[in-house]
């Protein structure tokens, strides 16, 4: 349904359009840098960062590592909850795996599949991961596998994370697809809004940095980061409310049609995520970027049942 109505959008029209409105706005935003907005952080980048975080050593421990822990045992049943996990080792890209932590013993290992930017699953991906890590000795029953994404909207596809990986992972056994990340064992799902961004703040507001300096400001920087990928940053609140507000105008989204609380934050977040969007950011081309954007954007209207709301206004 969503790729017929995309061949009834105008795309390059919205191009313009929504260039226009960037132009119109951009009046609206006060001055800042951000050097993680400015390098385009792309996948590998945000998980070479996150390791660098979790492998960050005080006072004979892992502050960091430890809150991750801690976040992480919340997701997980009694029974699978991680009691200890010392001398830990980080690495990336480990067979493929975007991040991969094992203690030193090799009896725990925890695989973490980033999906940030909402790169699609591979076929097997999560049961190939698995086999690594069985592979590099570690018991079967002590290998965990996060799934994290950008807001916790992406879930993890059937043809990745497979019955075979389901078992492994010890979860309860499920044929619907939809079902897929709804169970539990050792797998975890975790994002980067309601996670990640949370436990950085925390930690910078209890953990010494008097001698670190440096890692002080890179936690800030990757904050306002996060900040303003989930239209977060206080700076950007005008900008962001007028961009989004001539947005709703232009798909002809009316509050009439939004019914709930949750829908009116994906609305929110579908708009926020189409202002903040830098053309020149765009890795696979500006159309690319843009075609996301809509499908998206779809998505929701389909949910909502009003398709009549979206088509661009002719005013």
């Amino acid at each position: 349904m969503a790729e017929t109505i995309l061949k009834t959008i105008e795309t390059e029209r919205f191009l313009d359009e929504f260039a226009k409105l960037k132009e119109s706005n951009e009046q609206k935003r006060s001055y800042s840098m951000n050097i993680i907005d400015e390098l385009h952080a792309n996948e590998n980048a945000h998980t070479r960062i996150l390791i660098k975080l979790l492998s960050f050593v005080a006072n004979n421990g892992f502050p960091i590592f430890e809150k991750f822990l801690s976040i992480l045992n919340e997701q997980l049943d009694e029974n699978f909850k991680i009691k200890t996990f010392n001398k830990p080792k980080f690495e990336g890209q480990f067979g493929y795996i975007d991040a991969y932590i094992y203690n030193e013993e090799k009896t725990q290992a925890i695989i973490i599949e980033n999906k940030i930017d909402w790169a699609s699953d591979q076929n097997k991906q999560i049961e190939r991961y698995i086999e690594v890590a069985k592979a590099h000795k570690i018991p079967e029953a002590n290998i965990y596998v996060v799934y994290l994404t950008d807001d916790g909207r992406k879930k993890v596809s059937a043809h990745s994370l497979t019955p075979t990986a389901r078992k492994w992972l010890g979860m309860e056994e499920s044929s619907n697809e939809a079902d897929a990340s709804k169970t539990n064992g050792r797998y975890i799902e975790m994002n980067y809004k309601e996670h990640i961004l949370p436990l950085l703040k925390d930690v910078l507001s209890y953990l010494d940095f008097s001698k670190e300096i440096y890692l002080k400001s890179a936690i800030v920087q990757y904050i306002d980061y996060l900040d303003g990928r989930f239209g977060l940053r206080e700076r950007d609140k005008n900008y962001l409310d007028s961009m989004i507000s001539d947005l709703r105008k232009i798909l002809k989204i009316e509050d009439e049609n939004i019914k709930t609380i949750r829908e009116k934050e994906e609305v929110f977040n579908e708009m926020a995520l189409s202002a903040r969007i830098n053309e020149n950011q765009a890795h696979h081309g500006k159309i690319g970027l843009f075609r996301t954007f809509l499908e998206r954007t779809v998505l929701f209207v389909e949910k909502t049942k009003s398709m009549n709301m979206f088509c661009f206004s002719r005013n």
